[in-house]
This record gives C-alpha cells, structure tokens and sequence, in this order.
C-alpha cells in the first residue's frame, strides 16, 4: 500500500502536466490522478516528506512479509530440509536479490525505449549493480551455511534429501543456480573493482540472479516433498502438467501486460516542466478541476 501511495504522490506532478496536451485521449486520467495540484513550493516539498517517510515505512512491512514466508518454511520441524533458523533471513536476502535484479532490468529496458539516457544515468546502474553485490555476498554465505549444516551429521532422511539436491536428478537445477548467482557476483566485482560498469553485463547479472531465485524456490519445496517424507514411503518423482506450465506462463504474462499498460498511459520518468508548453496554465486549471 505504501509503494502504491508514493507512485501516486509522485506522478500527481506527471499527471497535471499531461493533462496540458489537448488530444490525450486519457487526459480524464490524468486529471483525476492530478486533482488539487497546484505545484507550489510548499506543496511539492509536502510531496517529498511524505514520499521519504512512506519510504521508509515500507522497509519494516517487507522484512515482516518475507520472512513471515520464510517462518512458514522453516518452522516446520517434520519437513527435512525446511526446518531451520536461516530459512526467514535468506527469504529475505533472495526476495531482495531478485528485486533489484528486476529494477535493473526494467530500467534498461525504459532507458532503451524511451531514449531516457540522460534521466537514467550509468550511475544508477552502478550504484544498483554495487548494492547487488553486497546482496549477493550475504546470500552466498547463507547458502553455504546451509550447506554444511546440511552435510555434517545429518540424519538418514536428510542425508537422502542433500544427495538428491548435490549429486542426484536436482544436482543441475541446483548447481546451474549456484554458478548463476557466483558468476553474476565475480563480474559485477571485477566491474565495481575497476570502476567500469557495463550496462550489457549488469542486466546480464539481473537476468541471472532472478533465474537463479526462481530454481532456488523450486529446490526449496521440491526435494523436500519427494526425497524428505519422514514417512516410510518410496522416493518420489514430480514432472510438471502443461496446466501449471500454463499459469506460471500466465503469471509472468499478465505481469508483462500490466507493466506495459502502465508505462503507455503514464510516463516511465518524470517530466520536466520546462520543456512543457503552457504548464502554468494547466496547473491552474487542473487545480481548480
């Protein structure tokens, strides 16, 4: 809710300006989003204060949320493989990981379309890759932890589950996500080390590591359900249906469609008012609206 209040706050000044333009076809759009504003001094550094705090708000609710998630996982003691204290921080880690790999790559691809070079500069793509890191060296740790945790005296069902996932049928799904987020970590260093980013290499990284998020969530359930039953069951097998290919293909769809609908009736980055034809106008006559 706070990410949908902060967009709001911060495209009311984007939505005033484009209601200036005679022929928008969604200029009721844009005048409703813009309603009241005035666009002065006070008013926009209202606007910032606000965003900042609503900022800052967000950051508690996300820890809670993610790992909450990961509570749910490693909470439940008669599940091998779950059961453990860093399943809620490296939730966390990972969502964060995958997050800013996402913002990187929706930023290249607005940068590219909308020829924003000048507004999204390399510097926010260093900064962002820099911040990548970091995230990915966390990460990394926990996951070795995990995998000595895993292989030091461990018991019959949970030496069956870390095989599966080291050396059996999940041995590639699980090392091809290792060696993505390990390899996306060395080039983003050796960039940041040299102080020369490159765009191509950082989105390359971003790709990667949400490849590597998303093979990491299915070794979290899968093994668990076929090669970790307490019970004394025969080891299992799970090949997806093409119905759940279809709604995970869906999912990601309907994300697509949604970000694409957004960026084509709303500027993907703020507009300058200057460069605006009769802007103090349509702020007057927007405010009284």
């Amino acid at each position: 809710m706070q990410a949908v209040h902060i967009a709001a706050l911060g495209g009311r000044r984007d939505a005033a300006i484009l209601t200036g333009y005679k022929h928008n076809p969604l200029r009721w759009y844009h005048r409703l989003w813009a309603m009241g504003y005035k666009d002065t001094p006070a008013e926009r550094e209202r606007h910032r204060t606000t965003s900042f705090w609503l900022a800052l708000a967000i950051i508690p609710l996300l820890i809670i949320a993610h790992s909450t998630l990961g509570f749910v996982f490693g909470l439940q003691v008669g599940r091998p493989g779950w059961y453990g204290t860093l399943q809620a921080p490296a939730f966390l880690v990972l969502a964060d990981v995958s997050g800013v790999g996402l913002i990187i790559v929706f930023g290249a691809i607005v940068r590219t379309a909308v020829r924003a070079q000048r507004q999204i500069t390399m510097k926010i793509f260093s900064w962002l890759g820099t911040f990548l890191i970091l995230l990915l060296l966390v990460y990394l740790y926990f996951l070795v932890v995990e995998l000595l945790t895993l292989l030091y005296a461990t018991p019959e069902v949970e030496k069956r589950l870390s095989d599966a996932l080291l050396i059996g049928e999940y041995a590639p799904l699980y090392w091809g996500s290792v060696a993505a987020l390990v390899f996306s970590a060395i080039v983003l260093a050796i960039m940041a080390l040299r102080r020369s980013w490159s765009l191509g290499w950082i989105v390359a990284a971003g790709i990667l590591v949400n490849l590597a998020a998303i093979v990491k969530r299915l070794l979290i359930v899968l093994p668990s359900q076929t090669h970790g039953m307490l019970l004394p069951y025969d080891v299992g097998s799970y090949t997806p249906t093409w119905e759940e290919v279809a709604v995970v293909v869906g999912l990601f769809s309907l994300g697509a469609l949604l970000l694409v609908g957004f960026l084509k009736t709303f500027p993907a980055i703020p507009l300058d008012v200057e460069d605006q034809p009769g802007t103090d106008d349509d702020f007057k006559e927007v405010a009284h609206a």
